[in-house]
């Protein structure tokens, strides 16, 4: 348990690294990968935000989907990768090789549907390469290009995330 609130804070140490390390990304869309980052919390709106792939057109083979719980059970709405903290490090670095390959290969598109306190899930994120990353708390902001405030509510979420990469490839046709 101790062990576990150590790694806890060397991960928040690491989140803020990274996010002092990231470089400006550009991102023109259309997205044509995306990544779902869920905790067990808010598994409910894995569905929903899976409908996002088929607004945007993304093919299924082009969908990655992260499942973080504390003891590495299966979700049982959708087939994911599930990681928690023991794939991890003590300095904060991923120690599990699939979560590593599919984090340095990215995605354009990358969103963090998870609690605002989770460190783990935040974690990922930060180590993710991504054109852009989108998020649900102000608190966590400077980890993510997009914060869209919308509570628990993964619907509006979802409207409000097309809304805004609609109106960034207008702006950048024009």
């Amino acid at each position: 348990m101790i062990f576990n609130g150590i790694k806890l804070s060397a991960a928040r140490k690491k989140i803020a690294h990274l996010v002092d390390e990231q470089t400006s990304r550009s991102f023109s869309g259309p997205a044509k990968s995306l990544g779902i980052i869920v905790d067990a919390k808010n598994e409910r709106a894995i569905e929903t935000l899976i409908n996002i792939k088929d607004q945007l057109k993304i093919p299924a083979k082009d969908l990655l989907l992260f499942f973080n719980s504390a003891n590495k059970t299966k979700s049982t709405t959708i087939d994911s990768l599930n990681y928690n903290l023991q794939d991890f490090d003590i300095k904060g670095r991923i120690i599990n090789k699939d979560l590593l390959e599919l984090t340095s290969r990215g995605v354009d598109l990358l969103i963090t549907f998870a609690g605002e306190n989770n460190t783990v899930a935040h974690l990922l994120t930060a180590h993710f390469k991504a054109g852009i990353k989108v998020g649900r708390f102000q608190q966590n902001a400077a980890l993510y290009d997009l914060v869209l405030q919308t509570e628990e509510d993964a619907d509006l979420f979802g409207i409000e995330l097309l809304k805004y990469l609609k109106n960034l490839k207008k702006g950048n046709n024009e």
